[in-house]
């Protein structure tokens, strides 16, 4: 059984390997027999996790959807209310300095 690197067979199984890992794969699964046990091996164990690869295109445009029904939410609801600016509050002490200066 010739050596073949693992992520090859798995980026296969997912549907994720290029034309080149898709060549390599064949190439390899034609050398032997113990080779395509194998590879089936590992797809049963793949297909029994049913486990998903994304790729980078996918990823990408579900996070767009994501941000485009966040913004859509947002833009729905009422905005944050913004607090005001607290009325300035005298001073009791300037106050009474205040009144002291006048009286004198």
């Amino acid at each position: 059984m010739a050596r073949i690197n693992l992520c090859i067979i798995k980026r296969n199984i997912t549907g994720c390997a290029t034309d080149e890992e898709q060549t390599i794969l064949h190439q390899w699964l034609t050398r032997d027999e113990a080779n395509r046990d194998v590879y089936s091996l590992m797809k049963n164990i793949w297909d029994s996790c049913r486990i998903k690869c994304y790729s980078q295109d996918d990823i990408r445009s579900e996070w767009e959807r994501f941000l485009k029904r966040i913004n859509a939410k947002t833009a729905q609801s009422n905005p944050i209310p913004r607090f005001r600016k607290p009325k300035p509050h005298h001073d009791i002490t300037m106050s009474y300095m205040n009144t002291d200066a006048i009286t004198l």
